[in-house]
Protein backbone atom coordinates (compact mmCIF):
# COMPACT_ATOMS: atom_id res chain seq x y z
CA UNK A 1 0.00 0.00 0.00
CA UNK A 2 1.17 3.10 -0.60
CA UNK A 3 1.96 5.49 2.15
CA UNK A 4 -0.16 7.65 4.16
CA UNK A 5 0.57 11.27 3.83
CA UNK A 6 0.59 13.54 7.12
CA UNK A 7 -2.68 14.79 8.31
CA UNK A 8 -1.46 18.54 7.19
CA UNK A 9 -1.32 17.45 3.83
CA UNK A 10 -3.95 15.70 4.31
CA UNK A 11 -6.17 18.56 5.52
CA UNK A 12 -4.45 20.94 3.08
CA UNK A 13 -5.93 18.69 0.03
CA UNK A 14 -9.19 18.89 1.15
CA UNK A 15 -9.28 22.17 1.86
CA UNK A 16 -8.02 23.07 -2.09
CA UNK A 17 -10.03 20.59 -3.48
CA UNK A 18 -13.25 22.50 -1.65
CA UNK A 19 -14.41 18.72 -0.07
CA UNK A 20 -16.50 19.14 3.10
CA UNK A 21 -15.46 17.02 6.12
CA UNK A 22 -18.07 14.55 7.14
CA UNK A 23 -18.21 15.10 10.85
CA UNK A 24 -21.45 16.94 11.79
CA UNK A 25 -20.90 20.57 13.10
CA UNK A 26 -21.56 21.01 16.96
CA UNK A 27 -24.19 22.55 16.53
CA UNK A 28 -25.79 20.54 13.44
CA UNK A 29 -25.53 17.10 15.53
CA UNK A 30 -27.62 18.32 18.67
CA UNK A 31 -31.09 18.48 19.08
CA UNK A 32 -33.00 21.64 17.95
CA UNK A 33 -33.93 22.01 21.98
CA UNK A 34 -30.08 22.00 22.94
CA UNK A 35 -29.04 24.01 20.47
CA UNK A 36 -31.50 26.77 21.08
CA UNK A 37 -29.92 26.43 24.51
CA UNK A 38 -32.16 24.53 26.72
CA UNK A 39 -30.98 22.13 28.81
CA UNK A 40 -31.67 18.00 27.65
CA UNK A 41 -31.99 14.62 30.02
CA UNK A 42 -28.93 12.59 28.18
CA UNK A 43 -29.99 10.44 25.90
CA UNK A 44 -33.27 11.43 25.57
CA UNK A 45 -33.42 15.00 23.77
CA UNK A 46 -35.84 15.61 25.55
CA UNK A 47 -35.91 19.24 27.76
CA UNK A 48 -35.50 18.53 31.75
CA UNK A 49 -38.14 19.45 33.68
CA UNK A 50 -36.54 22.25 36.19
CA UNK A 51 -33.78 20.86 38.41
CA UNK A 52 -33.58 17.91 40.47
CA UNK A 53 -35.47 18.04 44.02
CA UNK A 54 -33.11 19.47 47.14
CA UNK A 55 -30.79 20.82 44.11
CA UNK A 56 -31.94 24.60 44.13
CA UNK A 57 -29.77 25.56 46.76
CA UNK A 58 -29.11 28.81 45.60
CA UNK A 59 -26.01 30.88 44.57
CA UNK A 60 -22.84 28.87 44.48
CA UNK A 61 -19.70 29.96 45.74
CA UNK A 62 -15.63 28.88 44.73
CA UNK A 63 -13.60 27.61 47.69
CA UNK A 64 -10.49 30.75 47.97
CA UNK A 65 -8.19 27.91 48.89
CA UNK A 66 -8.95 24.46 47.17
CA UNK A 67 -11.80 26.02 44.81
CA UNK A 68 -14.10 23.50 45.34
CA UNK A 69 -17.73 24.71 45.02
CA UNK A 70 -20.17 24.73 47.73
CA UNK A 71 -23.55 26.87 48.14
CA UNK A 72 -23.45 30.19 49.65
CA UNK A 73 -25.52 29.62 52.61
CA UNK A 74 -22.83 27.10 53.76
CA UNK A 75 -19.72 28.50 53.13
CA UNK A 76 -17.39 29.29 55.82
CA UNK A 77 -16.58 33.00 55.46
CA UNK A 78 -13.04 34.55 56.68
CA UNK A 79 -12.34 38.45 56.05
CA UNK A 80 -8.26 38.83 55.50
CA UNK A 81 -6.78 42.63 55.90
CA UNK A 82 -8.71 45.16 54.49
CA UNK A 83 -12.44 43.79 55.06
CA UNK A 84 -12.07 41.46 52.30
CA UNK A 85 -14.37 38.34 53.15
CA UNK A 86 -12.91 34.92 51.43
CA UNK A 87 -15.04 32.03 51.11
CA UNK A 88 -14.35 28.38 52.10
CA UNK A 89 -15.76 24.98 51.79
CA UNK A 90 -15.32 23.91 55.58
CA UNK A 91 -13.15 24.05 58.60
CA UNK A 92 -9.77 22.82 56.97
CA UNK A 93 -9.59 24.61 53.81
CA UNK A 94 -9.60 28.22 56.16
CA UNK A 95 -7.92 27.20 58.69
CA UNK A 96 -4.94 26.60 56.40
CA UNK A 97 -5.78 30.22 55.07
CA UNK A 98 -5.80 31.40 58.41
CA UNK A 99 -2.30 29.97 59.17
CA UNK A 100 -1.29 31.22 55.46
CA UNK A 101 -2.17 34.69 56.64
CA UNK A 102 -0.52 34.29 60.09
CA UNK A 103 3.14 33.56 58.51
CA UNK A 104 2.80 36.18 55.59
CA UNK A 105 1.86 38.58 58.18
CA UNK A 106 5.09 37.11 61.09
CA UNK A 107 6.94 37.51 57.49
CA UNK A 108 6.20 40.70 56.68
CA UNK A 109 7.33 41.77 60.02
CA UNK A 110 10.49 39.95 60.06
CA UNK A 111 11.51 41.63 56.40
CA UNK A 112 10.66 45.05 57.85
CA UNK A 113 13.04 44.33 61.26
CA UNK A 114 15.44 43.27 58.78
CA UNK A 115 15.23 46.18 56.38
CA UNK A 116 15.31 48.42 59.64
CA UNK A 117 18.73 46.61 61.00
CA UNK A 118 20.42 47.53 57.88
CA UNK A 119 19.58 51.29 57.44
CA UNK A 120 20.65 51.81 60.78
CA UNK A 121 24.10 49.55 59.82
CA UNK A 122 24.42 52.37 56.52
CA UNK A 123 24.05 55.07 59.32
CA UNK A 124 26.21 53.84 61.37
CA UNK A 125 28.91 53.34 58.67
CA UNK A 126 28.37 56.80 57.24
Amino acid sequence: PPPMPPPAAGFAAAAVSGRRSEAPTPAASRPPSAAAGHRSRPGTGVPAAGSRPGTSGGEKVCCYQCFRQVYLQQAELVEEGAGALRHFCGGACADGFREALAARGARARELVRLRSAVLEAEEGDS
